[in-house]
């Protein structure tokens, strides 16, 4: 009886089964490449959020800053209770309709756009009683304030919230919070050497929005 010619199994070779997995399109390759690509956006979004932070820390400093600046701004200017009280009491009248209109304008215009001008206009303010301390300057100041610091809170709170939920929005209110209390404090100790104390205090008020406004921006552009 002849035996034919012995047939070998057709299938794969091995190097094909070992390269398969190198493969560009192979479905680990793939996988690999998504969660790459989802760890880089956790990245990104974590340094937007700590942008929006920033500008939060510093709109409640420069909210808040001028609560301890009044003692000294009063006894220098001579100002009245009635014009001290003025001073004090017009930052509400910007802050609250800036809050009401400031959400539902980021939904229109962009969180960080809103944001921005918040931080901007509470930089204009700042600077101008930098500037001056005189009773006319201080109340268009104070009042300039209060817009750009609801728009400000207002924009970044909604902003949190998108980021990171429920979660980001309590640490959005923790952090502004926290800037709330640390300017009073800050401006407290800084006015303590007199004049000059009082100009630098607001010099360092405009110099905080404006290293939060450049960290929130690089943020937001390294992360598009």
């Amino acid at each position: 009886m002849s035996v034919g010619p012995e047939r070998r199994p057709v299938g794969r070779k091995s190097s094909d089964l070992v390269g398969c997995a190198h493969r560009p399109d192979s479905p680990a390759t793939i996988d690999a490449g998504q969660r790459a690509r989802r760890a880089q956006r956790v990245r990104w979004n974590q340094a937007v959020f700590t942008g929006l932070l920033a500008l939060l820390l510093s709109t409640g400093w420069v909210a808040n800053h001028f609560v301890a600046l009044m003692a000294p701004i009063s006894d220098r200017q001579n100002l009245s209770a009635a014009t001290l009280d003025a001073i004090f009491g017009i930052y509400a009248l910007g802050l609250l309709p800036a809050l009401l209109i400031g959400g539902c304008a980021s939904d229109a215009l962009g969180r960080q756009s809103v944001a921005l001008a918040g931080s901007t206009t509470a930089l204009a303010g700042t600077v101008a009683m930098l500037l001056s301390q005189q009773a006319y300057v201080l109340l268009v100041g104070r009042l300039i304030v209060g817009i750009g610091v609801g728009l400000s809170i207002s924009s970044c709170t909604a902003w949190a919230s998108d980021l990171k939920g429920p979660a980001g929005a309590a640490t959005a209110g923790a952090v502004l919070l926290g800037g709330f209390a640390v300017g009073p404090f800050a401006a407290g100790v800084i006015a303590l050497a007199g004049g000059p104390g009082i100009r630098v205090s607001f010099g360092i008020a405009a110099a905080i929005v404006v290293v939060a406004m450049v960290i929130a921006v690089v943020a937001v552009h390294r992360a598009e």
